[in-house]
């Protein structure tokens, strides 16, 4: 919110839809009993962490399954997309639905927060030449951004943060202009499902149709490139694991920007004491250029140094899984086991060296090195958790970070061969 307030050059084309319809409508696929039926594709053998169980360490222990498991069934909704079946909770309290009442207010006050960031968008518009544009996928509201600079034929999908919670594109909305602009690429984001309403995994069968969206528009796989911010990183990991599952193509890379990686409670508590295995690091100076005064730094990094932070993650892993064994790979995406994640495209993630979720991003990013897969971690010091979503206090160090990916992205995607096909 403060880089919107600040920052008044980007521009957007005015869409017939205005922005407080964008902001209040939080949407949602169409709700119908789906029928379940078995994917063709589904190679029982690789959905070793998608069975029901209570052991999580025979779920995830990273060794394949001797007996392996059915094949997960598939939900066909009204919208003809695939999803994840949701199975019978089996997980403790978390088979309880938990409690809605606290989004009431965080609710009120986010669509507030949108409306201002969707108003401050428009008006920026009319300065510039930024396009921003919006499409449907399916019934999920998108928004494409293009600055000049953007080449045809390459996309990066963009997964929001907000816990799986909150967000939305028209946030965003500043953030994919400099990441277009940074990156010369066509930016998509969508506004997916949230819980508690609709918990996993609906966001995720969303994160797949908007995917396949893209494919159906013309973008071949190594045209795309996917990234996430904190809870959207966790569903850009969580769409390579799916995709391994059903031995689809990957995208041209999977980036996250704080992701986070392990929605286990038990384990995230136990893990942040144990030792993990030794990534090869990048590390970015401490700058004190192009900082201005803004409380919100110190604020975020207290946040992430107090218990309330580890307090309000296991309140939204909760609303997130609720009845799904947190230990599915789909849910934490750092369980995924080896044969699965060999099949991973190259990775880049950027974490701030102090926040909660800098372990699981190292962590990842070692399994990765050691498969052989290319994957580049770098990490900030002095910044926050999300620092380029909301930069004023971290000009510099997100800046740096759009032009880190910028410059991965060059070496592994590839222009789409029918890049005149592009969105519309």
């Amino acid at each position: 919110m403060t880089q919107m307030a600040n920052d008044t050059t980007s521009s957007v084309e005015h869409p017939s839809t205005t922005a407080m319809q964008m902001a209040n409508d939080r949407t949602t696929l169409e709700s119908g009993a789906p029928t379940s039926v078995e994917h063709p594709s589904e190679d029982p053998s690789k959905l070793v962490c998608g069975r029901e169980t209570s052991a999580k360490a025979e779920v995830c222990s990273g060794r394949a399954n001797e007996n392996p498991p059915p094949a997960l069934p598939i939900e066909v909704h009204a919208s003809g997309q695939d999803s994840i079946s949701a199975r019978t909770p089996t997980w403790g309290p978390s088979s309880r639905r938990p409690p809605v009442a606290p989004y009431k207010v965080l609710g009120s006050i986010c669509r507030a927060m949108e409306n201002c960031s969707a108003g401050l968008a428009h008006v920026a518009a009319r300065a510039s030449d930024i396009k921003y544009e919006e499409h449907l996928i399916g019934k999920m509201r998108a928004l494409e951004v293009v600055a000049p600079n953007a080449r045809d034929g390459y996309v990066i999908l963009h997964l929001h943060g907000g816990g799986h919670a909150t967000g939305s594109v028209w946030f965003y909305a500043q953030f994919l202009r400099r990441l277009s602009e940074a990156t010369k690429a066509h930016v998509i984001s969508f506004n997916y499902r949230k819980s508690p309403e609709h918990p996993y995994p609906a966001a995720l069968d969303d994160t797949l149709a908007a995917w396949r969206w893209l494919q159906e528009r013309g973008y071949s796989s190594k045209s795309i490139a996917v990234l996430g911010d904190s809870a959207g990183g966790n569903l850009a990991f969580a769409l390579s694991v799916r995709l391994a599952q059903l031995g689809d193509p990957q995208p041209a890379a999977c980036m996250g920007m704080s992701p986070w990686l392990l929605l286990d409670p038990e384990l995230a508590a136990t893990r942040q004491s144990s030792p993990v295995a030794e990534a090869h690091v990048t590390f970015g100076q401490k700058s004190t250029k192009g900082k201005t005064f803004s409380m919100v730094l110190p604020a975020v990094r207290a946040l992430q140094a107090s218990s309330l932070w580890d307090k309000g993650a296991v309140f939204f892993m909760g609303q997130y899984f609720q009845g799904e064994d947190p230990a599915n790979p789909l849910v934490s995406p750092l369980l995924v086991d080896d044969e699965l994640l060999r099949h991973f495209p190259p990775i880049l993630i950027h974490v701030d060296k102090d926040e909660p979720l800098a372990l699981q991003a190292k962590e990842m990013a070692a399994r990765t090195q050691g498969l052989g897969i290319r994957a580049e971690l770098h990490m900030y010091e002095g910044t926050m958790h999300g620092m380029q979503i909301v930069n004023a206090s971290c000009r510099v160090e997100a800046q740096d970070s759009l032009n880190r990916i910028y410059a991965f992205l060059e070496n592994v995607w590839e222009p789409s061969l029918t890049s005149s096909r592009r969105p519309r």
